[in-house]
């Protein structure tokens, strides 16, 4: 029995000696191009709680990207380039602890966010979007708390919003996640040739990267290699850990914010999103069922969403005027917005009208103005949800209430006889207690595919066509 456990240490000794001195030349290579990387990018400015490390990059409306665990400046900086599209300043920092930054004696969530506004000070930038992903929640959360002139939108990825607790990572995987983060190597071998495994460890389960397209599956790979060398941001990761354990959401954010998290994330429980979204009162809170930990599965509708959230609908109409009606300085009041329509009132002294607005193939472009209800023919390729056009006109002067949401609960809750719709998307529901609905089908034949999947649970619905 002692020669066969001798034999089993020699043969996994052979290995992986034989594994370091195989790999070791490509490693080296990595290694190398990483360092030049972290050291060539980002600067070093000085403050009263030591060295803070930060990178900047880009032009436009400036956005504080505070980075999560085994992160840095780098992660920052990748973290804005697959939320954000282009038009954007990127600021940067390394927080405590992570590579160039140092750690002071009263190192603290609140100081960690007085860093953040020491730094905009510097770079003479006054507001900010902040985007904090995972670990990178309480920091984001209380410099928007502390210093609420300065955040004009918050955004928490994946984020962390209270102490560990029981729907987390175990703490056992903690440790061994801790473990790897010691030793370049490790971490890089376990990258490589442990890919599934490294992933879930990090808050993807393997099930859901099995689902990935191979889109998906190198933004993976790209968060992996954007934390080498790891060795440089785990005291960070220690003293993140550290903080974390005495953060409490502060009571006074009143920051437009928007949460976003999966349901499956496996390293942050999205008990955490759930949380901050009843702490913050101004807060929207959007949830994926898969993605995993940066809902890196979900990431395109993220950005529709992050767009959206970080478009001024106010703006976005001034931009549609022309120069005679800027000229004459009308107010300009949204009555209602979405992510691709937009309603608003102009005030001119001493009249006005309103317009309707659509974002088509991601331009905004305007597609009335004027007073009263309008023609159905005018908006309705547009879409316009109902609490934006309740009603319009048809080509028969007849008012056609936008009931389509009402429509498609009634179709589900088995509340309707009958369904019937034209060519010009206008549809009617005869309900069973008497009451007929109309409205506008966002498509053509969505009535008829919604009543067809419904008769499995509510028996037959007569539909018609003209």
């Amino acid at each position: 029995m002692r020669k066969i456990l001798i034999y089993m240490l020699i043969a996994i000794i052979t290995v992986m000696v034989v594994l370091f001195i195989t790999t070791y030349s490509t490693y080296s290579e990595q290694m190398k191009l990483a360092n030049e990387r972290i050291q060539n990018e980002s600067q070093i400015m000085k403050t009263e709680y030591g060295n803070l490390e930060y990178a900047v990059r880009g032009e436009g409306k400036p956005i504080l990207l505070v980075h999560g665990a085994g992160g840095g400046f780098d992660q920052g900086l990748w973290l804005g380039e697959i939320c954000l599209e282009n038009g954007y300043k990127f600021i940067a920092p390394s927080k405590f602890g992570y590579l160039k930054s140092d750690t002071p004696d009263n190192k603290s969530i609140k100081v960690q966010a007085e860093q953040y506004a020491l730094l905009l000070d510097s770079l003479n930038v006054d507001k900010v979007v902040v985007i904090g992903v995972s670990s990178g929640g309480p920091s984001s959360m209380q410099f928007a708390n502390d210093y609420p002139e300065r955040v004009e939108k918050l955004i928490l990825l994946s984020a962390v919003s209270m102490p560990p607790n029981p729907n987390d990572k175990d703490p056992f995987f903690i440790k061994l996640i801790h473990l790897i983060q010691k030793s370049d190597y490790a971490y890089w071998i376990f990258t490589k040739a442990f890919e599934t495994q490294i992933l879930g460890l990090m808050g993807i389960p393997s099930d859901d990267y099995k689902q990935f397209s191979p889109g998906q599956k190198i933004l993976a790979q790209e968060m992996l290699d954007v934390m080498h060398p790891m060795s440089q941001r785990y005291s960070g990761t220690v003293i993140d850990g550290l903080m974390i354990k005495d953060f409490e959401i502060p009571t006074n954010i009143t920051t437009p914010t928007l949460i976003i998290h999966s349901k499956n994330d496996g390293l942050v429980s999205y008990s955490h999103a759930e949380f901050a979204n009843k702490k913050i009162n101004n807060s929207k809170i959007i949830l994926y069922e898969n993605g995993g930990h940066g809902a890196l599965s979900e990431l395109e509708d993220a950005r529709r969403q992050i767009s959206s959230f970080l478009e001024n609908p106010e703006e976005v109409i001034r931009n549609l005027l022309t120069s005679e009606e800027l000229a004459a300085n009308p107010k300009i009041t949204v009555v209602k917005s979405s992510s691709n329509h937009i309603r608003a009132d102009l005030f001119f002294n001493p009249s006005g009208y309103y317009i309707l607005a659509a974002k088509i193939n991601g331009e905004w472009i305007k597609v009335l103005q004027g007073n009263g209800i309008p023609a159905c023919s005018e908006i309705d390729k547009y879409n316009f949800p109902a609490d934006i056009v309740p009603a319009c006109m048809n080509e028969n002067g007849v008012l056609v209430k936008n009931n389509w949401e009402l429509i498609k609960n009634a179709i589900i809750n088995c509340e309707v006889n009958e369904v019937m719709q034209t060519h010009s998307r206008y549809v009617t529901a005869n309900l069973k207690d008497g009451e007929q609905l109309e409205g506008i089908e966002p498509t053509i034949d969505d009535i008829i595919d919604l009543a067809v999947e419904s008769q499995s649970s509510c028996g037959k619905i007569m539909m018609a066509t003209e």
